[in-house]
């Protein structure tokens, strides 16, 4: 397969950690989140706010965190945008206006560009991320502000690509999954109705999102499922697919291709752990869902919103999910990192950024420039 990452990655910014070193042939896209670079230059507000004054924003700079969380607030360097190992751009407003059009342009590059021979593509947006910087031509063009207005430049690059796989003759040939990572961040915007709670909360609006496959002839139109399917069943779908081994080691996904294919009798997983980083703060078995901390009992067959709490009319379901959770305490753990099931973090000796406060661009990154201003 020729593969190609092209967008948001997030799993860490040293060259050892960058997708050219998990696998991937080709790398474009900031990587990490727009919000990680400079006040200054536009990453901590939307478009239309008062940029704030740089001399201001240099005196407010915070010290670098001791922790391995990262580098926070202020202190954050500039944004950049990265090819393969090399920076090539300091992101600033004009580059968050663009960004998902390049990115949808690369994306139909890579696509003309394998369209002989098989591909897969990893397409993580930035939008709709915090700052919202939908394109320019994009802005207004929604009944919902600028995450609306973003939400529907996506829209338009996700019928680009969708259209270019009709045009190739690759649409019966090629799975296209659309999902996002997260639910939507209540406090950016993002309406999450009727699910209680958003980004950051193991209530269903933190965790389910929307989630589309489509691939004429094989999946049927307007079909779906309500099993319990997550990110992780991608590795052994998609490798159940495409006919690949999976790695030798411990997975928590399982192949869910009978459930898209709509094959008779296609069953998913009956249980689902809620982390929030570390520590395990939900279960669900079939319908019912329990909040271990708050006790609290919901069915999200009849009460998808969370509303009612349940608990004290059914004992029997509150003690059953009390006693799924303690099996995790032998893997990935109830609160804390250093359970069984847990991998150790990569770390990197005196890591540096992709481009300095003074702009200069780390060894190893300046294949095309030495400095960004």
């Amino acid at each position: 397969y020729a593969t190609a990452c092209i967008g948001k990655w997030h799993l860490g910014d040293q060259p050892e950690f960058l997708p050219t070193a998990q696998g991937f042939d080709t790398y474009y896209g900031i990587p990490y989140s727009n919000d990680m670079g400079t006040a200054a230059e536009g990453s901590k507000s939307n478009p239309g706010q008062p940029m704030p004054d740089a001399k201001a924003a240099a005196k407010k700079k915070a010290q670098p965190a001791s922790d391995e969380a990262g580098i926070r607030g202020n202190a954050q360097p500039p944004l950049p945008l990265v090819e393969n190992l090399d920076a090539i751009e300091r992101i600033k407003q004009d580059g968050q206006h663009s960004i998902t059009r390049r990115y949808t342009e690369k994306a139909l590059d890579f696509i003309r560009q394998s369209k002989d021979g098989p591909f897969f593509l990893y397409l993580p947006h930035t939008a709709v991320h915090f700052p919202l910087y939908p394109d320019k031509q994009h802005m207004g063009k929604s009944p919902n502000g600028l995450v609306g207005d973003w939400a529907q430049e996506l829209d338009s690059s996700t019928g680009q690509i969708l259209d270019l796989l009709r045009e190739l003759g690759l649409a019966e040939n090629t799975l296209v999954i659309y999902t996002s990572d997260n639910g939507g961040a209540l406090n950016h915007s993002s309406k999450n109705t009727p699910l209680r709670g958003g980004k950051g909360q193991t209530y269903e609006g933190g965790i389910r999102v929307a989630t589309l496959a489509w691939w004429p002839g094989k999946i049927h139109a307007g079909s779906s499922t309500d099993a319990i399917t997550a990110h992780f069943d991608f590795l052994p779908t998609f490798a159940a697919l495409a006919g690949a081994s999976l790695p030798e080691r411990k997975l928590d996904g399982k192949d869910i291709s009978p459930l898209l294919l709509g094959k008779l009798g296609a069953k998913s997983r009956d249980t689902f752990y809620y982390y929030r980083g570390h520590k395990l703060e939900a279960v669900r078995f079939g319908m019912w869902k329990l909040h271990l901390d708050k006790g609290e009992l919901y069915s999200l067959r009849e009460d998808i919103g969370e509303s009612n709490d349940i608990a004290a009319s059914h004992p029997d379901q509150v003690a059953q999910l009390r006693e799924l959770a303690q099996k995790m305490a032998a893997d990935l753990g109830l609160d804390g990192p250093d359970a069984p099931g847990v991998r150790p973090l990569g770390r990197v000796a005196d890591p540096l950024p992709f481009i300095a406060h003074d702009g200069k661009v780390r060894p190893g990154a300046d294949g095309k420039y030495k400095h960004l201003d």
